[in-house]
């Protein structure tokens, strides 16, 4: 076990936790981690026409690169994850900081399809071990703080969700060239690089005993399959949301132009707010009531959204929304990392995975609920996963949580 930072040499008497003087470093490199992965996932769609443009092709073929990048994040998400239960988290972090400077390196000199395919897969593996790798990392250096830290992680994100786009905007009509953008992410990605290089990583809590035979046994178990199915279907709705919030306010209930687009601002900012709120929650109340209650009242406001009266209504009701889901992520990995505190790169690994799989169900789903059931009742429907997560964290999963 090791319990001396590599490189800054302080000790600690607890097994796998980091003294007070190290914790910065490695805090601050989660952090940014949950940022880079955020601007990662929204560069391309704020570059796209004019990247397709100067590619000449067409902008609907340039977005499947996100597909590449999807499978990427899928994979090494669960492939870091196990490998860091074995190894440890530093160099499966520092291969993700690779991957991520190596892919946005490569988009920015993509001249055509084929190479902005490779950039978008090797983000999209960095940026899945980033992810749930810095979860989990949090998870360990802060065993009776986890919500705390957890949210602050995904407001990190929204704060990259919404002011990458926001400057790629104001900078891209002023001249700045689009591959200027992935340059950044890799500038960041290197500084994470860094960060991680210089950081105390505590190994995992114990190691004994730990081979593939238990990785298997421990992904079937219903204590950790009820998490990652409400992960899931938490995702499958935020996403629809997130997706067409713009659209829907804009074609079917008539608002204005400027405040369509500012409804994702907003949106993301009514999640962050959402977010302080989970993060000051009291570690002694039980995350399965607050899940339960957070998932409950989204569907009853996304819901209500059926009764809007005009724009107005629809845009309130949609930050309402926003606000009452956005503990479900963080809140979520907090209780697999409780429950799994010896394997957590494997546990969060895995439940973010699954997480993220609700991104590619959310188009098809929203489709077929337009044609099925018309714009008028999209969102009574796109509440019905919040509805089934609620019953799931109602459901008994015979573990009980070790925290600290």
């Amino acid at each position: 076990m090791d319990n001396v930072s590599q490189r800054g040499g302080a000790t600690s008497d607890v097994p796998g936790i980091a003294p007070a003087p190290n914790l910065v470093l490695p805090c601050a490199a989660a952090m940014l981690s949950l940022f880079v992965c955020a601007l990662s996932a929204s560069t391309l769609p704020a570059v796209l026409l004019r990247a397709a443009a100067d590619f000449r092709i067409a902008p609907e073929t340039l977005a499947y690169t996100t597909t590449f990048q999807f499978i990427g994040f899928f994979l090494s998400t669960v492939a870091g994850g196990i490998v860091s239960d074995f190894w440890g988290k530093r160099p499966v972090f520092l291969l993700a900081c690779g991957l991520m400077l190596a892919g946005a390196c490569v988009w920015a000199a993509a001249g055509g399809l084929a190479t902005a395919c490779v950039g978008g897969t090797l983000m999209g593996m960095g940026g899945g071990i980033l992810e749930g790798m810095s979860s989990a990392l949090v998870a360990d250096l802060f065993p009776t703080r986890r919500r705390l830290f957890m949210n602050i992680l995904q407001v990190m994100y929204c704060i990259g969700a919404c002011g990458g786009p926001f400057l790629i905007g104001f900078l891209l009509p002023r001249g700045v060239r689009w591959p200027v953008f992935f340059l950044g992410t890799a500038f960041f990605a290197a500084v994470l690089f860094l960060l991680y290089l210089r950081s105390f990583i505590p190994r995992p809590a114990s190691r004994e005993g730990w081979n593939m035979t238990e990785v298997w046994r421990t992904v079937r178990e219903p204590a950790l399959l009820i998490p990652c199915a409400a992960i899931f279907l938490y995702v499958l709705s935020e996403t629809a949301v997130g997706l067409y919030i713009n659209m829907y306010l804009r074609k079917y209930r008539a608002a204005p132009e400027a405040w369509a687009i500012y409804s994702i601002s907003l949106f993301w900012l009514a999640m962050i707010g959402g977010r302080v709120l989970c993060a000051l929650v009291p570690e002694r109340v039980r995350l399965e009531r607050t899940l339960a209650a957070g998932f409950a009242a989204a569907a009853a406001a996304l819901a209500a959204q059926r009764f809007a009266g005009d724009w107005r209504a629809s845009l309130a009701l949609f930050a309402l929304a926003a606000f009452l889901m956005a503990g479900g992520w963080p809140l979520l990995v907090v209780l697999v990392a409780n429950r799994y505190p010896h394997c957590s790169g494997t546990a969060v690994g895995v439940t973010v995975a699954v997480g993220s799989l609700g991104c590619v169900a959310a188009p098809p789903l929203v489709d077929y609920c337009l044609q099925r059931f018309g714009p008028e009742n999209l969102f009574v429907a796109v509440a019905v996963p919040f509805v089934l997560a609620c019953g799931l964290m109602l459901i008994p999963h015979g573990r009980s949580p070790v925290e600290g």
